[in-house]
């Protein structure tokens, strides 16, 4: 297979799979957006999304609950991630302005 080749996800389906009311067109589609973005390398999903890590116990987390400049629902946020001890990973959409 040509490298250069690009691959493309696929789904086939029955015809009484197609009609049964709890598959629809955008549930197919949504399958096949989730396959691909697991075989799509980080880099290029970076492409599309943006993605945050919130580590309350890194210095720059602990600075900013310390800190009185640190906006009110920063600080709460960040609080509450380190009270029941997790880790937040957040995704959004990049958009072109």
């Amino acid at each position: 297979m040509d490298k250069n080749m690009k691959t493309y996800n696929s789904i086939e389906v029955t015809r009484e799979m197609s009609k049964d009311l709890n598959f629809t067109d955008e549930f197919f589609f949504r399958e096949l957006a989730i396959s691909m973005m697991r075989k799509m390398p980080i880099s290029e999903i970076e492409k599309i999304l943006s993605f945050t890590k919130t580590d309350p116990l890194s210095k720059e987390s602990i600075y900013k609950i310390n800190a009185f400049d640190t906006d009110g629902y920063e600080r709460i946020k960040l609080k509450r991630l380190f009270e029941r001890n997790l880790i937040l990973y957040e995704a959004e959409i990049n958009t072109k302005d």
